[in-house]
């Protein structure tokens, strides 16, 4: 990695070899805005240079700069709620000069009805949003917490699809560009987050409501103070800290899906806390349950089978409606110019769903044309509640002499139960089933960090920056019971048109197993960044360096048990479900069954890193209008996994080295309202430890086995961005962007053929590539009288990608597995400040994309395609209406054009046309829904 990409090094090294030649010829004016009363400064004062869309909010300490700024005489406008706004006239800016000046306020003494006067820097606003992505020294896009309030957005995940170019995977997992989840990476408050996920590199964004988060930027380029390991976007996320006046807040939410049953819910194994999303032990283990059930006689294995919980059949109950409360409560207290904050915020969510999901698979196509055969053809009714728990407890103290401390909390509970039902044909086998299968889920993340932000000097030119995290994710899974049952289809043989257990003389998880899976991760991080205004002669860059250090800490372990039958025939297999393994079932009699284990050191792993890195940049003007930023960054990562293979052989992965990652950020800015970025860097893209575990596990759901590959090695990216923006008016913008990804050994999840079940592992492919071009407008249509009160959004990302194959290889040209080729966000927004109503409607599509990649052979005919998920056309309208200023009721509905999910893959047709086969296929209804919040 030390042997980068020249032109990008070469790009870096001119760029400071130019600024050299070629020192800053524009100026800035900076200042303090104080109160007149008080002379105490004021925070998110807006100062805007008059006659454009050039501005800025004043910082904690009251401070704020204007920068690339001609030379030239400027009139500023300075303004904060309930003061008088001042002018200041013919201010002159010199080149590579800062102008500094004092600004005074005075209170308007007349009382304003239900305002505040608040002293909190605004970084949730629309306005505050775009002037973080204009100033921005890197490609930038971001969403507010003002936007979020105009959707029904319940969380990050959903919140996050509004981003130019962004979409979503299973609810969870954010693509940005159309890369999936393992090519972005996200941090809360300048701090790594932990992954709940054990399949899969990414964070669950659905751990965040939509109510603690103050705004989110995703940052598109690579930059050297920014973790290299990420290439569609790193995502920061910032939650509410200083409230803007003391509040109290109290919400609560219904409604109701469309496709869900409410009246005939099932649900097989039920706790008394699963309400507060965890198991109150009904599915754990016994606590004198031995570590292993191997070597122990019969008569104990029938023992210990009689202590478990022996719930196996649905059982229906009444689902209510959603259910959602939120509270929230702010609180400030100011002694002279020292303020201290604090916001908490207390969510609970309960929600019930239904899924009828037609599930296919199949074997060979025999013939061009011809429909393949079943490998199997299921019906699945899918029973699923979830409970959301979320914690948001942050303090802030602003000293008043350029330094503040934050403390930050955020904790979060999801527990999810899953009753699945499936009927139909197993192809393989050629029986009709009907399964079985209770899942339980609990995902706890907990995530606090301390950090400051210090700064000192004449004009404050000395800024350092701090942060010292830990987050835990913890992961739950007791007693998965899968149990399948055949059907008896000969008349002539007993017991026809009845099912039977499938249990054989041996346990089988996906027959009558029981498993329990617990996955624990830790990570400690500390980060430290310090910048440096500096003064040589005419020239007046800005130095950065910083230090980033990680510890990771992960373990995971599955325990798998199963019933097996005592003898060859047991008439026991014909009861009942919910009395085959009852306790008087449990037995060494020949009907009896006995509970097994089949657990393998393959079964867990351990793995931990450190990863340690460093940075210098800088950033300065080469000319009047042109302006650099750019640097190195060094990491070097020390991942060590230890595990066994099926045969009970140990695993060693050792990861260790080195790598250096350059960038460069090159702006150019026309004038005040439009400008053009030029970027370039690399970035890596590192397996992550369950992609290199060689754990086997059985997907029920998806009626596949998963398992990692030890052999997968580290993808490095090129990147490349261009992007034209256009800031018209306040609060408007319009951009236009190009990227180019070039990708050395990208990871992507495969089918790998193995008998009855798919199976499904982690390659590295040769090479590929992706390009595309991202368009965001936000317009306000002012200018026509009727539409005065409205505005619209666009985001829309185009995208193509091929993987690149070696020469006479027998794979076929295709797009990147995870690629979205086109990606399109829209909304159109009322807003109606004098009757307190808004009204937004929005919608979101994401193209066709490969979920897995299928395998050719050297008979096209006879290849496994691809498996795609194809597009959805989304559709959300939320209605909101103020009473006065505590009462707002919002209304809503979601998904409204209720089209199908569905999976599929294009075999071959006649005429060599696509024959498309189905894979997945089920409506996720339509939402309704209704709520009230109160603020005091």
């Amino acid at each position: 990695m030390v042997n980068t990409n020249n032109k990008i090094i070469l790009l870096l090294l001119s760029g400071f070899f130019v600024v050299f030649e070629a020192w800053a010829q524009k100026g800035s004016i900076e200042g303090v805005v104080y109160d007149r009363s008080h002379n105490e400064t004021l925070v998110g004062a807006n100062v805007i240079i008059e006659g454009t869309t050039t501005g800025t909010i004043t910082d904690f300490d009251g401070r704020f700069t204007l920068t690339n700024l001609n030379p030239g005489t400027y009139n500023v406008l300075v303004s904060f709620i309930s003061y008088q706004p001042v002018i200041l006239n013919n201010i002159k800016v010199e080149p590579n000069k800062s102008t500094v000046v004092k600004v005074e306020l005075e209170e308007i003494t007349t009382a304003i009805e239900g305002v505040t006067v608040t002293a909190a820097r605004k970084t949730n606003t629309e306005v505050a949003m775009l002037s973080t992505i204009k100033a921005s020294l890197t490609v930038a896009s971001g969403i507010s917490a003002q936007q979020i309030t105009r959707s029904q957005d319940r969380d990050a995940s959903e919140v996050i699809r509004r981003v130019p170019g962004v979409s979503i995977i299973d609810d969870r997992f954010v693509v940005v560009r159309g890369l999936n989840q393992r090519y972005n990476n996200a941090w809360i408050n300048n701090a790594s987050t932990p992954s709940s996920e054990a399949d899969q590199k990414a964070f669950s964004f659905d751990v965040i409501p939509s109510a603690m988060i103050d705004n989110m930027v995703i940052y598109k380029s690579p930059s050297p103070e920014l973790p290299a390991d990420f290439t569609g976007g790193f995502i920061k996320i910032s939650t509410k800290n200083m409230p803007d006046e003391n509040f109290l807040s109290i919400g609560y939410a219904t409604g109701f899906n469309t496709s869900t049953s409410y009246g005939n819910f099932k649900q097989i194994t039920k706790s008394k806390t699963d309400w507060l999303g965890f198991d109150d032990g009904t599915r754990n283990l016994p606590a004198d349950f031995p570590s292993t059930l191997k070597g122990l006689t019969n008569s104990q294995l029938a023992g210990l089978g009689q202590k478990l919980n022996t719930s196996w059949a649905p059982q229906s109950v009444q689902a209510v409606p959603d259910q959602k409360f939120n509270l929230s409560f702010g609180r400030k207290w100011q002694k002279g110019n020292k303020r201290l904050g604090n916001i908490t915020s207390l969510s609970y969510s309960n929600t019930f769903e239904t899924e009828e999901v037609n599930h296919s698979e199949y074997q060979v196509q025999l013939e061009p044309g011809q429909t393949p055969p079943f490998n199997h053809n299921y019906t699945d009714s899918i029973f699923t509640r979830k409970v959301k728990i979320g914690l948001l407890h942050n303090w802030s103290f602003f000293t008043g002499k350029g330094s503040k401390i934050e403390f930050r909390n955020l904790f979060n509970l999801i527990g999810k139960s899953n009753a699945i039902i499936r009927n139909g044909l197993n192809g393989h086998e050629g029986f009709t089933i009907r399964s079985y299968q209770d899942n339980f889920q609990n995902r706890t993340t907990y995530s606090t960090q301390l950090g400051g932000e210090h700064r000192w000097g004449d004009n404050q030119k000395n800024k350092l920056d701090w942060v010292t995290g830990y987050a835990l994710s913890y992961r739950n899974e007791p007693d998965l019971k899968q149990l399948r049952t055949t059907l008896q289809d000969e008349p002539l043989i007993p017991h026809y048109n009845e099912y039977y257990a499938s249990v054989g003389i041996t346990p089988s998880v996906s027959d009558a197993g029981r498993v329990y899976m617990k996955l624990v991760e830790h990570i400690a991080s500390l980060g430290v960044n310090y910048e440096r205004k500096l003064i040589i002669g005419n020239w007046e860059p800005t130095l950065k360096t910083g230090t980033y250090g990680e510890f990771k800490a992960r373990s995971f372990d599955a325990r798998i048990l199963g019933f097996a039958k005592n003898s060859s025939y047991t008439e026991s297999v014909w009861l009942p479900i919910d009395q085959i393994f009852s306790v008087e079932n449990i037995n060494t009699s020949p009907d009896g069954f006995l509970l097994r284990e089949s657990t393998s050191k393959s079964d867990s792993y351990n793995v931990s890193s450190i990863l340690g890195s460093a940075y210098i940049a800088l950033n300065t003007n080469i000319t009047k209008k042109l302006s650099f930023y750019g640097g190195l960054r060094a990491e070097r990562m020390n991942q060590i996994l230890n595990s066994y293979d099926r045969y009970g052989r140990p695993v060693k992965v050792e990861d260790d080295g080195i790598d250096i990652f350059p960038s460069a950020n090159i702006t150019y800015n026309f004038n005040e309202k439009n400008l053009i970025r030029l970027a370039a860097g690399i970035s890596i893209n590192r397996p992550e430890y369950r992609e290199i575990a060689p754990f086997y596990f059985y997907n029920f759901t998806d009626e596949a086995e998963f398992v990692g590959n030890t052999n997968l090695k580290n993808c490095l990216i090129h990147n490349y961005d261009l992007r034209w923006e256009l800031y018209p008016n306040t609060g408007e913008t319009f951009s236009v962007g190009l990227f180019y990804k070039k990708f050395n050994g990208p990871i992507e999840l495969v089918f790998k053929p193995a008998g009855a079940r798919p199976l499904f592992t982690y390659n590295n492919a040769e090479g590929a590539y992706s390009f595309g071009v991202e368009v965001d407008l936000r317009k306000s249509l002012q200018a026509i009288p009727m539409l005065k009160d409205f505005y619209m959004v666009l985001n829309a990302s185009y995208i193509h990608s091929k993987v690149i194959f070696p020469e006479g290889s027998i794979f076929r040209n295709r797009p990147m597995q995870g690629q979205s080729p086109y990606v399109v966000n829209a909304g159109i927004f009322y807003q109606n400040d004098k009757n307190n109503l808004s009204v937004s409607v929005q919608y979101n599509v994401i193209g066709d994309r490969i979920l897995a990649v299928g395998i050719p052979f050297q008979n096209q005919d006879q290849d496994i395609p691809d498996y795609y998920e194809k597009h959805q056309h989304l559709v959300d309208i939320t209605v909101s209406k103020e009473f006065g200023k505590k009462v707002e009721i919002k209304a809503g509905v979601k998904n409204l054009l209720n089209q199908k999910y569905n999976t599929y893959q294009p075999f071959i047709g006649s005429n060599n046309n696509d024959l498309i086969m189905n894979n997945k296929l089920y409506e996720q209804g339509i939402t309704f829904s209704l709520g009230a919040n109160l603020r005091f």
